[in-house]
């Protein structure tokens, strides 16, 4: 089964394994993650850009990771070769104007002067707000927070925020 990737909402990337029963570790930049990794939900990988789903046995958090197994799956030696895979789930419709987080990732930084600034690497979860990690033009990287004071809008292409100077230099 091949589908676009744009198809689908990246959830995070399996970094390694935990112990010899199959479990994995997942980085997550997604929201919700006891929705998004519900035990019996299937996850979507690409395998040399063929999809596959695998669905979730038991998931639990351990520090800032996810440890997840899955159904078939009983020792390492079944699920070491997934490290470093990113996961996937499949898209939801979205209202006008609203939009998954980690579609602002790759796309351009406008200052309020509407000069690209930069281009958004990251995002990172601070609880009560996310911030952009931005790798701006002159080599450098900011995390800028995704809160009023900098007037942040997203029309699907471009971001464009109200920065302080202090940010950028």
């Amino acid at each position: 089964m091949n589908k676009e990737k744009n198809n689908f909402l990246w959830l995070g990337t399996i970094v390694n394994t935990h112990g010899i029963k199959g479990e994995v570790r997942v980085l997550s930049n997604s929201d919700n993650l006891k929705m998004r990794f519900k035990v019996g939900n299937s996850l979507i990988y690409f395998r040399k850009e063929i999809m596959e789903k695998i669905i979730i046995k038991t998931m639990r958090f351990h520090k800032k990771f996810i440890l997840l197994t899955f159904e078939g799956v009983d020792s390492i030696n079944d699920i070491e070769w997934i490290k470093g895979l990113k996961i996937y789930c499949e898209k939801n419709e979205l209202d006008d104007g609203k939009y998954y987080l980690s579609e602002l990732v790759d796309k351009y930084v406008k200052d309020q002067s509407g000069e690209i600034i930069g281009i958004v690497t990251s995002i990172f979860d601070h609880g009560p707000y996310e911030s952009l990690v931005i790798k701006l033009n002159n080599g450098n990287s900011t995390n800028v927070p995704m809160i009023e004071e900098f007037n942040f809008q997203f029309d699907g292409k471009i971001i464009n925020i109200k920065i302080p100077k202090e940010f950028i230099n």
